[in-house]
């Protein structure tokens, strides 16, 4: 019996567009999807002397005996045995954080390699359906589809979208997009209804019922028993930034798919040897945490990277824009950025400023009426303002009902003023987001030394302090990330938040030459931690609340950016009772975010195993490995499950999963 790795298996990811998936261990026994679960046809086929097998996808071939699986940074590797030969796969997805250009080309690749002891002819094929190229099948079946097949230097390319095509229209959640062509390059390429794909896989080459359920289909072939097969994604228009159209950031000097596939086909070697080389630094990294670590790292880095998308805006501005998978679409999240930014602190802080940028923008816009941050700048993949606690419109706009969802999300709400009063105050994250940004901005200055982006955004990053300020110590009812139980008066976690929140304004004050502010501030700082202390010692742990009486717990990862900038403000008592307390309430599959309920968030579990005792950091870790390997969902690695069983509770292929790359940022910098 194969051992399970991950509750789903990244084959090509790239962006929240190009996510292709395999939800079962065993490939050729697996249904194929794209990141929302939704059934999408991805095929690949040997021929081994006129007889065809399958290895990826469900078919009426006969399936290649698996012998193992294997997950790697950047790879998901299959090996396949059958009478007397072996055949293996590499699904490729080149996302090295560190490397914007390879990051932001839209090409993944498929290595392969036959072996035999004797002579063989053989052949290997990949073959996708068209119902990749947009989401609703029902919608656009019959409707038209283009497609064509050319060469280039000795290789064919195939292509397919659709006839009719419809850039920015899905802006939504869980949807495809219904724009850009699919690319599959190899020595032979097709495309053309799916006659041929029966006729391949039936040795008499009869005509048969439809294989995929729609009517096209790419197709590419090679005769060479070791090599590779490439498939890209061109969206053409990639966001809607503001007033700007913008491509992908690999295509922003004038580059086209052909290049993107020529290019990746040309540095082939190079590229392996960058992400072998990443992968066996990473590995080595993690073996000083625990034994199990990497295999969580490997099942979180893909799909954090690629749950966002690269671009530049005209004035030369990086922004790196994330889809809030899974929960509402949003694009560019604050409180999505802030649990994945250990991963890019990591290998590229150049990236999470990246992130804060579009807030910084759409912050100074006349349409965002508040003293705190924003949420979010819209909805993937229309950066057009913030859509998250939109208020009802009470008639003002005179939207169909029919049409309200599409205006919301498609609507350009930054070009309208303070007055038109947009947003229900009750539904915004005040304290969260702004102590986000703040603490994300001096991340990324600590991380890179670069002060250009602090300068230039010192008077919002002042504004949002004194919010803290004010309302931090103790907060108010209000929203923050964790409220899936329901909103918490007096959150503590939030207070611990504002508090280094305010520490970091601190330190910046006084690398901007404020340094008599800076010592006032240090003394509301102080003030905060005095609480903290009192009300640790008080009651023997930091409850959910400062309600009296509250004896209920929570996860305090908060605390862990003290440890990870050495400022160190609590005391070692405090940590030790917190540490004391989830040990009580630890279950098979995590420790509960909070006494309220059950389920638990992985990223948030890292950041508490990054200043956890070594008992607890191992008990964590595991119990993650635990949730990998038995969950009873097969989804892209869920960040928010049952304790207990492991069930999920609809988050998945989400960025946020780059925060469990806490304790390795933290071993990076020393402080464990």
């Amino acid at each position: 019996m194969m051992e399970r790795q991950l509750p789903a298996y990244p084959l090509f990811l790239k962006d929240p567009f190009f996510s292709m998936w395999s939800m079962g261990d065993r490939l050729a026994h697996s249904p194929t999807c794209f990141w929302t679960n939704a059934a999408k046809k991805l095929l690949g086929f040997i021929k081994v002397d006129g007889e065809v097998y399958s290895f990826l996808g469900l078919s009426d071939a006969p399936a290649l005996k698996q012998t193992g699986i294997e997950a790697s940074s950047f790879k998901t590797i299959y090996h396949f045995a059958q009478a007397d030969f072996t055949f293996d796969v590499e699904f490729v997805s080149p996302l090295l954080p560190n490397d914007l250009e390879l990051l932001s080309c839209p090409v993944c690749y498929l290595n392969y390699r036959f072996s035999s002891a004797k002579p063989h002819s053989f052949e290997v094929a990949l073959a996708m359906g068209e119902n990749w190229c947009y989401n609703e099948t029902s919608q656009y079946l019959g409707r038209g589809m283009k497609g064509r097949v050319f060469q280039d230097e000795g290789l064919e390319i195939a292509l397919m979208g659709l006839a009719k095509q419809m850039p920015l229209s899905a802006t939504d959640d869980e949807v495809l997009a219904d724009w850009g062509y699919f690319y599959l390059m190899g020595d032979q390429a097709y495309y053309g209804d799916n006659h041929l794909l029966w006729a391949y896989i039936n040795k008499h080459g009869a005509i048969e019922p439809s294989l995929f359920e729609d009517n096209k289909v790419l197709m590419a072939f090679s005769q060479k028993k070791q090599g590779t097969l490439y498939i890209a994604h061109d969206q053409g228009v990639a966001v809607q930034y503001f007033n700007e159209y913008l491509p992908g950031y690999y295509f922003r000097s004038g580059k086209t798919i052909v290049d993107a596939l020529e290019e990746t086909r040309k540095n082939h070697d190079d590229i392996e040897t960058k992400l072998a080389q990443f992968d066996q630094q990473l590995k080595k990294d993690c073996a000083q945490i625990s034994p199990d670590y990497y295999a969580v790292a490997v099942a979180a880095l893909r799909q954090s990277i690629a749950a966002h998308v690269l671009v530049e805006d005209k004035k030369g501005e990086l922004l790196f824009l994330s889809k809030e998978c899974g929960s509402n679409g949003s694009i560019g999240t604050v409180d999505v950025a802030f649990p994945t930014q250990p991963l890019f602190l990591l290998y590229n802080p150049a990236l999470l400023n990246a992130m804060l940028t579009p807030i910084y923008h759409f912050a100074r816009l006349k349409a965002w009426p508040f003293d705190f941050a924003p949420h979010d700048v819209g909805t993937y993949p229309c950066a057009n303002g913030q859509t998250y606690g939109l208020a009802d419109d009470g008639g003002r706009y005179r939207c169909h009902e029919a049409y309200r969802q599409a205006f919301t999300t498609t609507y350009p709400h930054y070009v309208l003023p303070k007055e038109a009063e947009l947003y229900a105050l009750e539904s915004q994250m005040p304290l969260e987001e702004s102590a986000n940004m703040i603490i994300m901005a001096y991340a990324a200055y600590q991380a890179s030394g670069e002060s250009k982006s602090i300068k230039e955004n010192f008077d919002l990053l002042k504004k949002w302090a004194r919010f803290l300020e004010e309302f931090g110590y103790c907060p108010s009812n209000q929203l923050c990330t964790d409220d899936f139980a329901g909103h918490t008066d007096k959150n503590i976690n939030l207070s611990i938040k504002a508090c280094v929140a305010l520490e970091c304004f601190v330190r910046l004050l006084n690398e901007m030459g404020e340094n008599t502010l800076a010592k006032e501030k240090e003394a509301v700082v102080k003030r905060f931690v005095e609480h903290f202390e009192m009300v640790s010692r008080s009651r023997g742990f930091l409850p959910l609340s400062f309600e009296e009486g509250d004896s209920r717990y929570s996860l305090k990862y908060n605390l862990a950016l003290d440890r990870l900038f050495g400022f160190n403000l609590f005391s070692a008592d405090l940590y030790n009772r917190e540490i004391a307390e989830y040990k009580k309430h630890q279950n098979p599959m995590g420790i509960p975010l909070d006494s309220r309920k059950p389920y638990t968030k992985s990223d948030w579990e890292m950041w508490v195993a990054s200043f956890a005792d070594a008992s607890l950091n191992s008990s964590l870790i595991s119990s993650l490995v635990a949730f990998l390997k038995s969950s009873p969902d097969r989804w892209a690695f869920p960040d928010w499950f049952d304790s207990g069983d492991g069930h999920g509770y609809c988050f998945r292929n989400r960025t946020v999963q780059g925060g469990i790359f806490f304790p390795l940022l933290c071993q990076k910098k020393g402080h464990r």
